[in-house]
């Protein structure tokens, strides 16, 4: 697998990048690869997703 990034994040503005595992999905600064990562279940990030396609952010 590899790392996906939104396409409507341009190649100078801040972004994350996400990759999807068994358990859920990793998460990183896609300015700074080799930092931290954060692991949402996959519950947590369906209602991450549905948070931010509702517009609530």
């Amino acid at each position: 697998m590899s790392w996906r990034k939104s396409s409507a994040s341009g190649p100078e503005e801040n972004c994350v990048e996400c990759l999807p595992v068994s358990k859920g999905m990793l998460i990183r600064d896609s300015k700074d690869d080799g930092g931290g990562l954060i692991h949402a279940t996959e519950s947590a990030w369906l209602v991450f997703v549905e948070y931010i396609t509702a517009g609530r952010v």
